[in-house]
């Protein structure tokens, strides 16, 4: 009878951790594992969600900003633009002359050709703003300003006095025009218009200036003003693709 009732136990508590083992792992374990997968889900989310908001906030602070770099293009689009222009050119020393009331003699572009390096330069960070010689002075006929504000690798610096260059500015996208103007009124009319000159919005490098004075009737000095430069301006870049192709085909 003892037997009987001890095996009777032994056998319930067997059935017991049965039930208990099947318990877990058909329901409880199952529960667990989808519970960790869904924090696991959650998480994922989260951080996802976190970076979208992060994009936005980006995108949002690019959009404010984006009048101002608007702004920029067009003022980096005036002053080396895709075509030479030299008729909107001769209308700005047009309106100069007038402006501060010397006499235009003669204006003369000269026909573009491809930028070249200036000999002996080295690579080294862009400047904007428009340059100038002194007076019965020469300068290197090229110029090399660059519109981009892309990261760039460093580069060695130029040996003292040596002129500036942009490995980015090629013979293949980029021209120089060259201009020479002639103008008369007084000394302090051609200084006015000489200034002037050099702040048009128009990328400018004055390479030689020649000023003269000779006196006229009554002893009142007459003062010429004759000045030399290049303009410069971008290649457009279908044409200059489709050259580059024309060139690797020929």
């Amino acid at each position: 009878m003892k037997l009987d009732n001890r095996l009777t136990m032994l056998l319930v508590g067997i059935i017991a951790v049965a039930l208990l083992a099947g318990g877990w792992f058909l329901g409880v374990q199952p529960q667990l594992a989808a519970a960790t997968t869904a924090d696991a889900q959650r998480a994922t989310a989260t951080t996802q969600n976190e970076a979208t908001t992060a994009q936005i906030a980006q995108l949002a602070r690019q959009k404010a900003k984006l009048p101002e770099l608007k702004a920029q293009l067009a003022a980096l689009s005036a002053a080396v633009p895709a075509t030479a222009d030299t008729t909107a050119f001769l209308r700005t020393v047009s309106s100069l002359t007038a402006s501060t009331g010397v006499k235009l003699v003669s204006f003369a572009p000269s026909p573009a050709t491809a930028y070249v390096p200036p000999a002996g330069s080295a690579p080294a960070a862009p400047s904007t703003g428009t340059t100038g010689a002194s007076s019965s002075s020469s300068a290197s006929p090229s110029a090399a300003p660059s519109a981009s504000a892309a990261a760039t690798p460093a580069v060695p610096a130029a040996p003292a006095g040596a002129p500036y260059s942009d490995p980015a500015v090629t013979p293949e996208n980029f021209t120089v025009i060259g201009f020479s103007i002639s103008v008369t009124g007084s000394e302090s009319a051609i200084d006015s218009f000489l200034n002037s000159l050099r702040n048009t919005g128009r990328l400018v490098l004055l390479t030689s200036i020649n000023k003269s004075v000779s006196q006229g009737n009554g002893g009142v000095s007459s003062w010429s003003l004759t000045v030399s430069g290049n303009l410069y301006a971008l290649k457009d870049a279908a044409t200059t693709a489709a050259a580059a192709g024309a060139s690797a085909n020929g």
